[in-house]
C-alpha cells in the first residue's frame, strides 16, 4: 500500500513537471507572439520568463518604451483563469481577453509624466501632497529616517468581465509598505471587449461607479513629527496649518479652491491617519468620454462624496477660477514695422511745386546700416505752395511731410482646407460665445533686393568726385539654417498608443490641428481641441490624415 501510494505521488510529481516545462514552452513562444504583435506601440523587454501550474506568467526584469517613456519593473505577473486558457490561447491563437485575469507588478518605477505632478500626488509613496510645507521636500535619506523604504511598492490590477450584462469590474490597489495604500474600483455598463480600441465604444460605455479609498499606514504622523522640527514648528499641530496652507497654495496656482468641509476632513485624516475615501455615483447620461471635459461640469456630472472612516458623507465640492485673460494690444503701440518709411522725392516734388526749385543738396549723414527700399505709397491730396520767398526756399530744403498709410481692414480668417466635420462650425459657435481679438495691421516693408544681398553703402551725393566713380555694390549673407525639428512623426500604427497624448494632425489640405488623442480606429482619429469658449469633440477620417506629429516636451 505505501508503495503504491509512492508511486502515485511520484507519478504526480513527474507529471506537474512535464506540465510546468510544457507550459514554460508553449508560454514563452506565446510570450514572444504578443510582444511582436505590440512592437509598433511599444518596445518591451524582459530578462526571463516563468509559468506557474496555477496558470500564472511572470516576467523579470521587463522595461516598456512607449512614446519615448521608459516604464520599468522588478517582476510583472500576469494570473490567466487557468493553465489550459494558457495553452488554449498559445496554441489556437487570437487577441480576445480572458473573461477574467489579473496583472500585478512589483518594483515599478515611472518616468516623469506630463499629466501627473508629484507635488499633488506622489507616484512612489502614493501620498498625496507628501512634501507640502516640509522645506526643500522629502528624499529617500529622509523617508529612511522615518522607518520606511521608498520604492517597495506593488500594484495590482483585477479585471472581471460579465459577458451577459456587457459589465466590466475594475480594481486596482496601489500598495507602498510604509507610506499608503490605494483602493479604487469601477464598474461600467455596455462594455465591449472586442471594440476596446475603438474610439465609438467609449462614447458609449457608461461609468456605473467609481470608488476610491486612502488608508494611512502611519506615515502622516511621523512625517508631520519629522517636517515640524526641520521647520522650526512647535508642534506637529503647527506644521500640518503650515501644509494645509501650502495645499492651498499648490491648488491655487492651479485655479482650484477647495470647500472649507474638505479643508477640515483632510486636517483630521492628517491629525488622527486612519482611512478617507471618495465615492462617484455618476449621472445616468455619463460615459467615459466625458472626462475631457470642462472640470466643473465634469465634477457635477461625477456626483462625488467624501467621508472620514465611518463618519457621515459630505460633498466633494471644488471651485475653479476661470483661466486670466490676455490683454489686448493697445491699439496705440507702435513698432518699426509700423512706422511708415519717408516718401520719395519725386512724389514731394509733385505734390509741391514750390519746392522743386534747385538748390544745392546737403551731404547726407551716413546711417550704420541703411533701411531697404520703401514700398511705393501714392501721393496724398496736392499741398498749397509755401508763401515763402524763393531765395529761402532755394537755401533751405523742402521738408518731407509724413506720409501715413490707413491700416487695412481686418475680416476673419479664412481656414486654408475645411473638414468634413464640424471643426470649422464648432470653431464658428465657440468665436460666436467668445470672439477673438482683431489683431492689428502689420506692414512689412519690402525690399527690391534678392533676399540674400543687400546695398553695401549709399549713394554718394550727386555731383561729388565720388558720385563719378561709385558703382553699387552688394553684399552676400549666409543663408538661414534650417530650424531643428521638435516633433517626431508617427505611424497611423502607433496612434493608438498615445491616448491621452497631445499630437498635431496635419490634413491633406495643410491644415494643422493639435488636440488630445481620445481614440482611434480604422477609420480615423478623435480629437478633442481646447478653445477660448470650451472644448470641441470631433473624429478627423484617416483618409483626410498626411501627417501626425508628437510635438517633444
Amino acid at each position: 500500500m505505501l508503495k503504491l501510494l509512492r508511486n502515485f505521488a511520484l507519478a504526480g510529481l513527474l507529471l506537474a513537471g512535464i506540465m510546468k516545462l510544457l507550459a514554460w514552452w508553449v508560454v514563452g513562444g506565446d510570450v514572444q507572439r504578443v510582444v511582436t504583435a505590440l512592437a509598433p506601440y511599444a518596445q518591451i523587454k524582459y530578462d526571463g520568463v516563468s509559468t506557474g501550474l496555477d496558470g500564472s506568467v511572470s516576467l523579470d526584469k521587463v522595461s516598456v518604451d512607449a512614446g519615448h517613456r521608459v516604464y520599468r519593473a522588478d517582476r510583472v505577473v500576469f494570473e490567466a483563469p487557468s493553465l489550459f486558457w494558457l495553452f488554449g490561447h498559445a496554441l489556437m491563437g487570437g487577441d480576445a481577453l480572458p473573461a477574467q485575469f489579473s496583472i500585478s507588478a512589483e518594483g515599478l518605477k515611472l518616468p516623469p509624466l506630463p499629466w501627473l505632478d508629484p507635488q499633488l500626488f506622489d507616484p512612489v509613496t502614493f501620498v498625496p501632497f507628501v512634501a507640502a510645507g516640509c522645506g526643500n521636500g522629502l528624499g529617500d535619506a529622509d523617508y529612511r529616517r522615518l522607518g520606511a523604504a521608498a520604492g517597495d511598492s506593488s500594484e495590482r490590477l483585477d479585471y472581471r468581465f460579465d459577458a451577459d450584462q456587457h459589465a466590466l469590474n475594475l480594481t486596482l490597489v496601489l500598495n507602498a509598505p510604509g507610506f499608503s495604500k490605494v483602493d479604487i474600483e469601477a464598474d461600467l455598463k455596455k462594455f465591449e471587449p472586442a471594440a476596446i480600441t475603438a474610439a465609438a465604444m467609449w462614447d458609449k460605455v457608461h461609468v456605473d461607479q467609481i470608488s476610491t479609498t486612502y488608508t494611512d499606514l502611519d506615515f502622516l504622523a511621523k512625517r508631520n513629527q519629522f517636517c515640524a522640527q526641520r521647520v522650526g514648528s512647535a508642534t506637529p499641530q503647527q506644521f500640518i496649518e503650515r501644509h494645509i496652507a501650502a495645499v492651498q497654495d499648490l491648488l491655487k496656482a492651479r485655479r482650484v479652491e477647495p470647500s472649507n468641509e474638505l479643508l477640515q476632513l483632510y486636517r483630521t485624516l492628517l491629525e488622527k491617519g486612519g482611512r478617507a475615501s471618495l465615492l462617484s455615483l455618476p449621472s445616468a447620461g455619463f460615459v467615459v468620454a466625458a472626462v475631457h471635459g470642462a472640470p466643473e461640469e465634469l465634477l457635477r456630472q461625477l456626483n462625488v462624496t467624501a467621508r472620514y472612516q465611518d463618519k457621515p458623507p459630505i460633498m466633494f465640492r471644488l471651485a475653479f477660477a476661470p483661466a486670466p485673460e490676455e490683454p489686448p494690444p493697445s491699439p496705440t503701440a507702435t513698432t518699426s514695422a509700423d512706422v511708415p518709411a519717408a516718401a520719395p522725392a519725386s512724389t514731394v516734388a509733385a505734390a509741391n511745386p514750390a519746392a522743386a526749385t534747385p538748390a544745392p543738396t546737403p551731404a547726407p549723414a551716413k546711417a550704420a546700416a541703411p533701411p531697404p527700399a520703401a514700398p511705393v505709397i501714392p501721393a496724398p491730396a496736392p499741398i498749397a505752395p509755401s508763401p515763402a520767398p524763393a531765395p529761402a526756399l532755394a537755401s533751405t530744403p523742402a521738408p518731407t511731410p509724413s506720409v501715413s498709410k490707413p491700416p487695412e481692414a481686418a475680416g476673419p480668417p479664412k481656414p486654408a482646407h475645411s473638414l468634413d466635420h464640424s471643426l470649422d462650425q464648432e470653431e464658428a459657435r465657440l468665436a460666436a460665445v467668445t470672439p477673438p481679438l482683431a489683431a492689428l495691421p502689420k506692414r512689412e516693408a519690402k525690399s527690391t533686393l534678392p533676399p540674400s544681398l543687400g546695398a553695401s553703402e549709399e549713394m554718394p551725393p550727386p555731383g561729388s568726385l565720388l558720385a563719378s566713380i561709385w558703382k553699387p555694390s552688394v553684399l552676400e549673407t549666409l543663408p538661414e539654417e534650417a530650424p531643428e525639428r521638435n516633433y517626431d512623426i508617427v505611424e497611423w500604427a502607433r496612434v493608438g498608443s498615445l491616448v491621452g497624448r497631445y499630437v498635431q494632425v496635419i490634413t491633406e489640405g495643410g491644415k494643422k490641428i493639435g488636440g488630445l488623442v481620445l481614440g482611434v480606429d480604422d477609420t480615423g482619429v478623435k480629437l478633442q481641441v481646447n478653445r477660448e469658449g470650451g472644448n470641441i469633440t470631433f473624429v478627423v477620417s484617416k483618409t483626410r490624415v498626411q501627417e501626425i506629429r508628437l510635438p517633444h516636451y
